[in-house]
């Protein structure tokens, strides 16, 4: 990976882009390090071909400190808890600001060819994004049909529809975190929002009035 020596941000960015840096460092660390385990670790091998970078006597140290007790129990740990995820999502490296550009451009073709878009069924928002992370969009004979990952998304699809349509039948509305998707998910864990790019948090995915 190849990392520009320095770069120039306006003034009033740089406090924005240090903070994306060095949580895009942290993430990409955090993956890097996994990788090393499942790719190297787990199968008995070693990395220095692939990753000459790496000294041995670091190597030696990383090893251990993956194998000791408290290692294995934290990762079984979190692999118990990642049993409990149940949608998982086809965002990619591009995370949910480049699907969007994707998806806009999906929706402009069908347009052009005037084929109907499953997506207008869904209301725009959160939701629908967090749903389109979690399907493609198939084109067949004229016809676009969604294709979901798991059979329990397309169950969440359905009840933001039912949801959906109860709130505009009603005229209830709603409002910051307590909205559409979090009604079918429930509450949104602080730090981070479902169905937004992973750099906004709560106080850029809800503006303060």
């Amino acid at each position: 990976m190849y990392v520009m020596p320095w770069l120039q941000f306006q003034p009033e960015m740089k406090e924005l882009a240090f903070k994306c840096a060095m949580k895009m460092t942290s993430k990409s660390w955090r993956t890097h390090k996994s990788n090393l385990v499942r790719k190297f670790i787990d199968k008995g091998l070693e990395p220095f071909e692939k990753h000459p970078y790496i000294e041995p006597a670091d190597w030696n140290e990383f090893v251990q400190l993956r194998k000791s007790k408290e290692a294995q129990a934290a990762s079984e740990r979190f692999r118990e808890l990642r049993k409990r995820h149940l949608h998982d999502h086809n965002l990619g490296p591009v995370g949910y600001d480049g699907k969007i550009a994707r998806w806009e451009k999906e929706d402009s073709d069908l347009f052009a060819k005037g084929i109907p878009n499953p997506w207008d069924e869904l209301p725009e928002g959160r939701s629908r994004n967090w749903l389109r992370a979690r399907s493609e969009l198939a084109v067949l004979d004229g016809t676009a049909h969604i294709k979901w990952k798991k059979e329990s998304t397309q169950q969440v699809s359905q009840e933001v529809k039912d949801k959906n349509e109860n709130a505009l039948s009603s005229g209830m509305t709603w409002e910051r975190e307590n909205d559409l998707l979090s009604a079918c998910l429930g509450p949104e864990q602080p730090g981070q929002v479902c169905g937004v790019s992973s750099y906004n948090g709560w106080k850029h995915a809800w503006q303060m009035a």
